[in-house]
């Protein structure tokens, strides 16, 4: 699990780059912050001051898909947003739980 807070805080060559860089310009400072997950984190516990769930009890507000992630939004109030980018590669209850959340 990767936090992000700026483009460069992911390395340029990783492949979620891309989408890091345009999802964290549309977070003001103070606002939120983006998460990668990596296949590792997919049975864990979120290590998040804001939330601490497993990935598949997250409660999303919303998401989208990008090519290879799942995009998906949880509002922890009215001014502050976490993201989460999570590869499509993920199974079970966590991806059924994204791709409900894409309906």
């Amino acid at each position: 699990m990767r936090i992000l807070k700026k483009p460069s805080d992911l390395p340029r060559d990783h492949p979620a780059q891309w989408i890091a860089a345009e999802i964290l310009t549309r977070i003001g400072p103070g606002e939120g912050y983006l998460v990668l997950i990596e296949p590792e984190d997919f049975d864990r516990d979120l290590r998040l001051p804001e939330l601490r769930y497993r990935l598949d009890r997250v409660p999303w507000e919303g998401g989208s898909r990008y090519p290879g992630y799942f995009h998906a939004i949880h509002l922890t109030n009215n001014e502050f947003g976490i993201s989460f980018l999570v590869p499509d590669s993920v199974k079970g209850p966590l991806r059924q739980s994204l791709e409900a959340c894409l309906e």
